[in-house]
């Protein structure tokens, strides 16, 4: 592989890996978001959905790290 093709190649695998940052950090506000809602209005939820959500949580901000 020349050069140029290889430059071009990992350039389209770093964009790759940036929208992929983008979707998990819009991921991880919505998460955030519905943490709120469910701190503030606990009847929104059942303990499944909570632990749900926080399970989401985790594993967007381990992703993010």
């Amino acid at each position: 592989m020349d050069s140029g093709r290889r430059k071009q190649s990992l350039q389209t695998f770093v964009d790759l890996i940036n929208l992929d940052m983008e979707r998990e950090q819009k991921s991880l506000d919505g998460v955030q978001k519905l943490l709120e809602v469910y701190r503030n209005k606990p009847t929104f939820a059942d303990d499944d959905t909570r632990e749900e959500v926080n399970q989401r949580h985790a594993n967007v901000c381990w992703l993010l790290s």
